[in-house]
Parts: C-alpha cells; sequence; structure tokens
C-alpha cells in the first residue's frame, strides 16, 4: 500500500470519532485533494468519504453489539453530528435501524449462550 494513503489510514482509523475533511485528510497526505482522491480510490477502490463512512459503521455496529451506550450516545462516539444521518446511513449500509440491530445482536448473543449451557 502506499504509504501515504497508509497514513490517511492511520489517521482515519485515530480520528473516526472527530470531523475530517478531504482537505485536512490530503494535507496529511502531503497531496493535493485530487491526486489524493485518485490514489486513495485506486488503492481502496472505494473514495475517501465511501471508506470514512464505512469505518464509522463498522465501530457503530461494534459499539451497539458490545456496548450499554445509548444511541444517541454512539452517534457522537463515531463521529457523526447527526441522529438521523446516522440512522439513515446504518439502515442504507446494514439493512436496518441501529435499535433493531441491537436488538437482535443481544437476541443472537442470548441464543448462542443458551446453546453453550447444553
Amino acid at each position: 500500500m502506499n504509504p501515504r494513503i497508509k497514513t490517511a489510514i492511520d489517521y482515519i482509523e485515530k480520528n473516526y470519532d472527530k470531523k475530517i475533511s478531504l482537505k485536512e485528510i490530503s494535507q496529511i497526505s502531503d497531496l493535493s485533494t485530487s491526486h489524493f482522491c485518485c490514489l486513495f480510490k485506486s488503492e481502496l477502490e472505494m473514495c475517501f468519504t465511501r471508506y470514512l463512512k464505512l469505518h464509522r459503521m463498522k465501530r457503530a455496529k461494534n459499539f451497539l453489539e458490545n456496548t450499554d451506550l445509548l444511541i444517541k450516545q454512539i452517534v457522537y462516539q463515531v463521529g457523526y453530528r447527526d441522529l438521523s444521518n446516522f440512522s439513515h446511513d446504518f439502515r442504507k449500509i446494514f439493512g436496518t435501524s441501529p435499535s433493531k440491530f441491537r436488538k437482535l445482536s443481544a437476541f443472537s448473543k442470548q441464543v448462542h449462550q443458551y446453546e453453550e449451557e447444553f
């Protein structure tokens, strides 16, 4: 992987909970925004904004499965500032709302625990 893109990915992983602009990430990578976009897409087969959104959703999924944080708290933990946008993106990626996902995850854990007992 290109070291400049690796730098961008490392930055995203450490700062996904903050606002990250294309201009900022390009500067961190020491590239122009257009060169960064082309290089990022050629390396990861998706644009920077899609990658950032997927990374945030992966973290949100983990919070929903493994914590008791309120959904509105998770929204801020993963870098969103609006519950509605978060819910829309979550539903688009995972096919269900965050609250239904959490309920299904909890049910699945209960079933798995029950199966282990027998």
